[in-house]
């Protein structure tokens, strides 16, 4: 079967799910255009480590889930290095996680993540120095984009008629009274579960609905560092229609890849880069490059 013939079919085997994930909402502000210099861009005389994240901690150095890395040696890196992040969570909440961006912010922010990003080397992280639970703070594009269910989404609807990008701009459109809650990715060794909080107002009548979009993807690291993702099955957990009507509030996780291999359809490979990540924050970036900033969580 033809890569292009089989998209169109694999984008079929996501219906089910895409009929609850347009309960979720998309942001307003209008995406900016990335320039390549804005990668390049460094902190005036300022000499970073060489690698993207902090130094590897001791076994001593770590508290629970969370690893605490050891502190640059140099004050004036550390204080630097605090203030940006510092910037970036306010500037986050202030947007709420860049929802409510306009241009100009879309691009301050993009400059600032930037500045923090030069501090690594410019490799990939580690699949150890990612691995936890985090929560999204920021990101350039509808928080839910950060899901490996809508990366995939948007890599099968590459070279067809209707695009990645032209179907979030419908998807807006359809969720206009939806409301999004908290994002988070569990990441191990070996997979990435991600979970999305949506909220949905029923109108004339006083019921939301609410859940959480479970999504799960196979994971592994490429030679070159990359985290490799393959959309392995997603679902709705917690769900008060689902509660309501008597399901126990979970929809079971259907098996998309165990469904497209007896179809002969497999799910495309994703690539997600860290450029940046420290003990409590990590800037991640899609292949499209659209930046995702998250902070250390709990479970």
């Amino acid at each position: 079967m033809s890569r292009l013939c089989a998209k169109p079919l694999f984008l079929l085997l996501l219906l089910p799910c895409l009929a609850s994930a347009f309960l979720l909402p998309f942001p307003r502000a209008s995406i900016p255009s990335r320039s390549p210099s804005v990668l390049l861009s460094s902190v005036e005389g300022a000499d970073y480590p060489s690698d993207t994240a902090d130094p590897e901690p001791s076994p001593e150095a770590r508290e629970g889930n969370a690893t605490v890395f050891p502190p640059f040696t140099d004050e004036g890196k550390v204080q630097l290095r605090e203030k940006f992040k510092c910037q970036i969570y306010k500037a986050a909440a202030r947007l709420n996680r860049g929802q409510l961006a306009n241009l100009d912010q879309q691009n301050e922010m993009s400059n600032l993540i930037a500045q923090l990003e030069a501090m690594g080397s410019g490799r990939p992280a580690e699949v150890e120095a990612v691995e936890g639970v985090w929560e999204l703070v920021y990101s350039d594009v509808a928080p839910f984009r950060a899901s490996p269910f809508f990366m995939t989404v948007g890599k099968v609807m590459e070279g067809t008629t209707l695009s990645a990008e032209e179907f979030f701009r419908l998807h807006r459109l359809a969720t206009r009274g939806s409301e999004i809650g908290k994002v988070r990715q569990i990441i191990t060794s070996q997979e990435l579960v991600s979970e999305v909080e949506i909220l949905t107002g029923i109108p004339s009548i006083p019921f939301a609905i609410s859940g959480t979009v479970v999504t799960r993807a196979s994971a592994s690291r490429t030679n070159e560092g990359a985290l490799k993702l393959t959309l392995k099955s997603s679902g709705v957990q917690s769900s008060s229609l689902f509660s309501l009507l008597g399901a126990g509030g979970n929809l079971p996780e259907l098996p998309l890849a165990e469904i497209g291999e007896r179809l002969g359809l497999f799910p495309p490979t994703l690539l997600l880069n860290t450029y940046y990540v420290d003990a409590n924050m990590r800037i991640s970036r899609n292949e499209d490059d659209h930046v995702f900033v998250w902070a250390r969580g709990h479970l």
